[in-house]
């Protein structure tokens, strides 16, 4: 069963007249426009919240993993994901 709120929002008129000309052209619900546009800023919003990974060596000579490699791990898993693919 899907759940949706109902709700008001007051928009400039510049803004509601370009997604309304944008739903129209994409033959989408106005709705849809507002919704999809809100998920991109809170994924966008989510996923640039910056964090640190600290290098780190397990025991006594144990494997060090270096910062950038977990980084460009992540991002590759990102891009998996938005394309639909197993990370």
């Amino acid at each position: 069963m899907l759940h949706c709120m109902r709700t008001t929002l007051l928009l400039a008129d510049d803004v509601y007249k370009r997604a309304k000309h944008l739903a129209v052209d994409q033959g989408r619900t106005l709705t849809s426009v507002f919704e999809e546009a809100l998920r991109d800023y809170l994924y966008k919003r989510a996923s640039s919240q910056s964090f640190s990974i600290r290098e780190v060596a397990a025991g006594d000579g144990g494997m060090l993993v270096e910062a950038d490699q977990v980084k460009r791990v992540l991002a590759d898993e990102d891009v998996e994901r938005d394309l639909g693919g197993a990370p």
